[in-house]
């Protein structure tokens, strides 16, 4: 049997995660079936750097997608305020010689209706399709999701989702109904968590009572009411910022694009916009806050060991929050915003955290109060809980997603193998 996994996108964090953890779990339980990644150009160079742990488990296809303007020119129809289209098509190619196609993350891809059969898709979440949650340049994209996903929704593939709050949500905005989906709750348990022991910071503000928050700079992660939030509480603790674009104190932009927002040319970015926000709320750089940007996994598992505590103020996720559910495993106290996929995330696990009202940084700043008057009560019961947690593990979300599989390829005509369970 040839599975192929299909994706162009291979976007940093749980874009790339997803694939990764499941396909070491199905390398490891099914040795008999044979997976090919069909990707191109950077997004390809990643994959073959995420998977090289597994050796010859997985070959790599180079085939090229067909892709709109401004997938191949980002940054200048960004500066440009142009462009309504922001998807792949798939070619028809990169689902021959298969007997089943996953794409593990179907937003921005489309494929052609003929091969729609024998596909499984994953859908994560609605965040793409909400103009709120978004900054100005990607809301024009909004329009262009649905009619994707519109498209997905009326194809004979299969379509995973991974939180009956998706489903819910899908519902709403597309009027989709609940039997469209199967239902695959993702892990939040990383397989590389526990391979070998961490080394302490040797940063020195780590050897002191520190408050992290790992999640990029998009807008649906709340940096804003983040940063309120802490320098309304006293930024007693300092916050420290891990994931993509959060390297705030770095120098990134063209001489230009400075000028400009000086001027009032060109309007602010992001970035600027987070910078001025923190130091307007008392967060100075390198004292009360240090943003460390993307960092490797081992720096990331030994910051987290060693924290006071992880907040995470997310308007939106899709399965869950992979951070929370590690930090809850490792005894770490949480401080989470109390929105319907957070709380549906936790009552699987069975893990208890501290919430919060997202809107509302005066609530944060009583939050962080709380801990920090009672945290021996919270971090005992943090780390006492630890044993009694129940998070699924990427072996059983590879047996669910392996049980569609097979269905899928026995529909379509596709090859089976002798052993057709993933328990062994």
């Amino acid at each position: 049997m040839r599975i192929r996994v299909i994706d162009y996108m291979a976007s940093h964090g749980g874009g790339m995660r997803v694939p990764f953890e499941l396909l070491t779990a199905l390398a490891e339980l099914q040795p008999k079936v044979q997976f090919e990644l069909v990707s191109h150009g950077a997004a390809l160079d990643r994959y073959r750097a995420l998977l090289s742990s597994l050796g010859n488990r997985v070959e790599f296809v180079d085939i090229g997608p067909r892709s709109s303007l401004t997938m191949r020119y980002p940054r200048l129809l960004r500066v440009l305020r142009m462009g309504t289209e922001n998807h792949f098509d798939v070619p028809e190619a990169a689902f021959r010689e298969c007997d089943v196609a996953w794409l593990p993350w179907f937003h921005q891809h489309r494929i052609p209706d003929s091969v729609a059969a024998k596909v499984i898709a994953s859908f994560h979440d609605t965040i793409v399709m909400t103009e709120f949650l978004l900054d100005p340049f990607l809301a024009r994209f909004v329009p262009d999701e649905k009619d994707t996903t519109r498209q997905w929704l009326a194809s004979k593939a299969r379509i995973v989702v991974s939180s009956r709050t998706t489903v819910s949500a899908l519902g709403r905005i597309l009027g989709a109904p609940p039997e469209r989906f199967d239902f695959v709750p993702l892990s939040g348990r990383n397989a590389r968590m526990h391979l070998k022991e961490d080394k302490a910071p040797e940063w020195e503000w780590a050897q002191r009572p520190f408050l992290l928050c790992p999640a990029n700079v998009a807008p649906h992660k709340n940096h804003e009411l983040l940063f309120r939030g802490v320098g309304q509480w006293g930024g007693r603790h300092t916050l420290v910022l891990t994931g993509l674009g959060t390297e705030l104190n770095r120098p990134r932009k063209r001489y230009f694009v400075r000028i400009g927002e000086r001027l009032g040319i060109i309007p602010l970015t992001r970035l600027t916009q987070l910078k001025r926000l923190a130091q307007s709320s008392g967060l100075t750089m390198g004292d009360k806050l240090i943003p460390l940007g993307y960092v490797s996994e081992e720096v990331y598992y030994s910051l987290l060991r060693c924290s006071w505590a992880l907040v995470m103020p997310t308007l939106a996720e899709g399965g869950g929050s992979a951070p929370v559910g590690e930090a809850a495993l490792c005894g770490i106290p949480v401080i989470c915003s109390d929105i319907p996929i957070m709380r549906e995330h936790m009552e699987r696990v069975g893990a208890r955290v501290l919430w919060f009202d997202p809107h509302n940084h005066e609530d944060l700043a009583r939050r962080l109060k709380d801990l920090e008057d009672n945290y021996e009560q919270y971090k005992n019961i943090a780390v006492q809980q630890v044993g009694s947690l129940n998070p699924r593990t990427w072996r059983d979300v590879a047996d669910d997603y392996w049980k569609i599989m097979l269905s899928t390829s026995l529909k379509t005509g596709g090859k089976s193998v002798q052993d057709t369970s993933c328990r062994a």
